[in-house]
């Protein structure tokens, strides 16, 4: 049972998005606005709280199906030939911290989920549809910052991508992070900057 407080977080994340109290934590006094966690995972996770309340068991039970949909995308980008391609997913799938994070309310199954359907799709040339799946993963963990950079190197070197294509995704997060500037907090940008996330006084 994860107790880090993330999971709790996701959860109440939800519940203000599920209520039609928008992106706000409201666990806290005048339920400020939030504006380090990515929107993402806590959309996904809105209409369980609706229906199904409070309850983390609902959420877990989709953050294990998202984890077993990442080894069938493991097998669709790795081909089974040679065999030690066959063998990847294998071993990826078994890392005992896939199989440890595919039970908890966190956003790295879904990241990895979004992350791999994005590479899957380039490698299938179809490059408005990996775009889509960029978006996701780019706004459900910061971490994404790195696979748009490399989405747009691998793009720009394969001449297949076109200015508009990789003008959204940077648009969306320039948008996003000036939210949180005019929020008043350093926000989604601002969390590379730190020393140390959790503990910003560093």
């Amino acid at each position: 049972f994860y107790t880090g407080g993330d999971n709790a977080h996701y959860l109440i994340l939800a519940k203000s998005l599920s209520e039609g109290k928008g992106y706000r934590n409201i666990n806290m006094p005048s339920s400020p606005p939030e504006t380090s966690y990515p929107p993402i995972f806590p959309l996904i996770l809105s209409p369980l709280v609706k229906l199904f309340g409070f309850s983390p068991l609902p959420a877990k039970i989709l953050v294990t199906i998202l984890g077993l949909s990442t080894f069938w995308v493991f097998r669709k980008i790795f081909p089974p030939t040679p065999l030690f391609l066959h063998l990847i997913p294998w071993v990826i799938i078994l890392n005992p911290l896939i199989l440890e994070y595919s039970g908890v309310i966190l956003s790295e199954i879904p990241y990895l989920l979004f992350s791999l359907l994005c590479i899957y799709f380039v490698k299938r040339n179809n490059w408005n549809i990996a775009i889509v799946f960029l978006i996701l993963s780019l706004f459900t963990r910061l971490i994404g910052i790195s696979l748009l950079c490399a989405f747009v190197i691998y793009g720009a070197w394969k001449k297949k991508l076109t200015p508009l294509q990789w003008i959204i995704p940077v648009l969306l997060l320039s948008l996003w992070t000036l939210r949180g500037y005019w929020l008043g907090e350093e926000g989604y940008i601002g969390n590379l900057l730190l020393i140390n996330p959790y503990n910003p006084q560093e």
